[in-house]
């Protein structure tokens, strides 16, 4: 099983790099990462996002979706405020559709924090489809 994790940022850095580098294609780091096993996308909203970095984000989404693959996604914003994020690329009907998509494709799963004074565990509190 191959698995490629990483923040946003540096995934798409990669496709950035095919500009330069005429032995890689963008089409092709596309490709691998709407094909690999499991993609991870690790604290997604952290980064600024532009149209472009939307554009290719549903690029993956939508393959991964038609291709049946797993992705995870962890981010530390709910839907309103990763949304509101996304409207830095000025693309709101765009972010509207990726966030959607997200939300269709990916179960959510919150975590509640630890909290030493009351001893509680890391818990799962949904599980449920958004």
């Amino acid at each position: 099983m191959l698995v490629l994790m990483g923040r946003l940022i540096l995934l798409l850095d990669v496709i950035k790099d095919t500009f330069k580098d005429s032995s890689s294609k963008e089409k092709e780091i596309i490709e691998l990462y709407s094909k690999v096993d499991m993609l991870i996308i690790d604290d997604l909203g952290t980064e600024k996002i532009n149209s472009w970095a939307l554009k290719k984000l549903y690029t993956i989404i939508e393959n991964r979706n038609e291709n049946k693959l797993p992705i995870i996604v962890t981010t530390r914003f709910n839907k309103e405020s990763l949304l509101d994020r996304f409207y830095q690329s000025e693309d709101e009907e765009l972010s509207e559709v990726v966030i959607q998509k997200l939300y269709q494709f990916c179960y959510g799963i919150e975590l509640k924090k630890y909290n030493q004074n009351e001893k509680e565990k890391v818990s799962i509190s949904d599980q449920t489809k958004y």
